[in-house]
């Protein structure tokens, strides 16, 4: 008990110890606690701060990255834009070059038509006009000025009188061609800018109101500058030393020709402008400046330049003109359109025709035939040849060839017996024919025969013209090469026969009987006792009756006689045919 004791008093003795090394111990693991737990505070405080620094880092990058990407599509951008520039510059000076030798370039490939020679002094003129074409189809139609009052106030018997005698400073006097001019007034309000063409350079001609035989009591109320309205050319076309008259340029774009022995008669257009299209006016172009390239003293051909403008369209024109017993112009435009157009009608010609053989109806009784044409004659790439007698309808009348890339065509006056016509004055015997060859390739379109009712010879009432089954875009160049002949007696025939005559005959109601003579090629050499096919062919009545072929006793001429029932609407193909080989053109009527 006494050991228990003694021990239990160390152990009390101790125990106060015990109790304070306890206490220090707390202390020492609460230090080492707080130690560590900011020892791991520092941790995960370090630890974000290199998640922080990654992520800073990344973002370095990634601005980094993103700024040298903006840097180098910079660098590129403004490498395109250099390039963009060079290129455009070179561009632009490659169209201003194939501008300027656009036309020359045309004109050079005109030496390849038979027969022709290109004067070199309008080549260059030629191009520039080209280029003024073009940039006057961007700009807003500009409508020329008025002529005086006076002068489009007078009528046609005064302005008949208003002869040309005045002098063309500049024109050689040994020069086989030479020059008159007419002035503005009466129906021709619009003037042209004139001028010369010859080897020192450009000259403009003015006129004076003595130039003309102007009435004195007319002439003291115009201003000291009278316009021109229209140019006359002469040339010695039936007698070697006696000038006469063959070609004339008035009023719009209108001009007509004539060969050796041939009277006025038809005339040709620069252009055809939205004609005969429902609820829209006509667009008449006009030539509103020309150049005349003097010729040297035996020129035997010369050339002049027009520039063409209208609301919708500008144009170009080039003609090499060569007189004779087929009167010829060779004729480059370069046109540009403003804006779209319903109708455009390229290498137009305008005739009359009032009434003849086929005509329903006679408008004047005197005669039996009263016309500058009496058909239109079709060439087709394929060998085809079409024949449509001319009509004068009761009521505005189209009709449409569809076809591609056409040889030709013309407004033809085949009738040239003056037995026909009974007209001392008029020599409608005399007029000429006008055949247009295309040159160049003029692709897919129509040929458009305008018919207008009238009851007056003075009226031209029978419009023809191509019409392109594509136009270009505005400010795009349209390029067009012709021919037009002015033919008489020698004059474009299809190596088949033609039609030399067409007869129609009212048989009462709607029956009608029609009668139609052909001559030439193989046909004119053939016996009456051969066989052959007449072919007619009738759409919407029946087919034809009463058909009959024979040959006439003089002449080798075979006449072809049938009998149509059907209102006059009815379209009626007929041709004369052996054993499947045509022999004849294509003879056509009606609509």
């Amino acid at each position: 008990m006494i050991r228990f004791k003694a021990h239990s008093r160390i152990v009390l003795a101790l125990f106060p110890l015990m109790l304070g090394s306890c206490a220090s111990l707390s202390s020492v693991q609460r230090a080492q606690h707080a130690a560590v737990t900011a020892n791991m505070r520092a941790q995960r405080a370090d630890a974000r701060t290199r998640l922080l620094a990654r992520k800073v880092a990344a973002m370095q990058a990634e601005f980094s990255s993103k700024v040298a990407d903006i840097s180098a599509r910079q660098t590129t951008l403004a490498s395109a834009t250099a390039t963009a520039q060079t290129q455009s510059l070179t561009a632009l000076r490659r169209a201003k070059r194939a501008e300027q030798m656009l036309s020359a370039t045309l004109a050079g490939n005109e030496k390849n038509s038979p027969g022709e020679q290109r004067p070199a002094q309008g080549d260059w003129l030629y191009s520039r006009l080209v280029a003024e074409a073009r940039l006057r189809a961007k700009r807003a139609y500009v409508a020329p000025p008025p002529a005086p009052a006076a002068l489009t106030r007078v009528d046609q018997k005064v302005f008949d009188k208003l002869a040309w005698h005045g002098t063309v400073s500049g024109w050689p006097v040994d020069s086989r061609f030479s020059l008159a001019f007419q002035p503005v007034g009466y129906l021709y309000a619009q003037g042209i800018t004139l001028h010369l063409v010859n080897g020192t350079g450009v000259e403009t001609l003015t006129f004076t109101p003595q130039d003309f035989s102007t009435p004195a009591s007319l002439a003291r109320r115009l201003p000291a500058r009278v316009a021109a309205a229209g140019i006359n050319f002469s040339y010695p076309l039936n007698a070697a030393h006696q000038a006469d008259e063959f070609l004339s340029f008035l009023g719009a774009s209108y001009f007509r020709a004539v060969g050796r022995r041939q009277w006025w008669g038809l005339s040709a257009r620069g252009l055809a402008v939205n004609t005969a299209v429902p609820n829209m006016e006509e667009e008449f172009p006009f030539f509103h400046s020309f150049w005349i390239v003097v010729p040297a003293a035996d020129a035997r051909s010369m050339t002049v330049l027009a520039l063409l403008d209208s609301p919708s369209v500008t144009g170009a024109y080039r003609f090499l003109i060569t007189p004779g017993e087929t009167t010829t112009l060779h004729i480059t435009a370069i046109l540009f359109l403003r804006h779209p157009v319903r109708r455009l009608g390229l290498a137009p010609l305008t005739s009359m025709f009032l009434q003849g053989r086929a005509s329903p109806r006679r408008v004047n009784v005197l005669h039996q035939e009263i016309h500058d044409s009496d058909g239109l004659s079709i060439e087709t790439q394929t060998g085809q040849w079409l024949w449509r007698p001319l009509t004068n309808p009761r009521r505005l009348s189209t009709t449409s060839f569809e076809l591609d890339n056409p040889i030709g065509y013309g407004l033809m006056q085949r009738d040239r017996d003056f037995n026909e016509y009974q007209s001392l004055s008029k020599h409608y015997q005399d007029r000429p024919s006008a055949w247009v060859r295309f040159l160049g390739h003029w692709g897919r379109g129509h040929i458009e025969l305008i018919e207008i009712p009238s009851q007056s010879a003075a009226n031209d009432n029978v419009v023809a013209f191509w019409v392109p089954a594509e136009l270009p875009q505005p400010g795009q160049p349209l390029t067009l090469r012709y021919d037009i002949q002015w033919q008489g007696e020698e004059q474009t025939h299809p190596p088949l026969a033609w039609t030399v005559e067409t007869r129609q005959v009212r048989l009462g109601g709607d029956t009608r009987m029609f009668t139609l003579y052909f001559s030439g090629g193989e046909l004119a050499q053939l016996p009456s006792w051969v066989s052959l096919q007449p072919e007619v062919r009738i759409s919407g009545a029946k087919p034809a009756a009463d058909v009959t072929l024979v040959k006439l006793p003089t002449g080798g001429r075979w006449r072809l006689r049938f009998t149509v029932h059907g209102n006059a609407h009815v379209k009626i193909n007929a041709r004369i045919v052996y054993r499947g080989k045509p022999l004849t053109e294509n003879w056509n009527y009606g609509a």
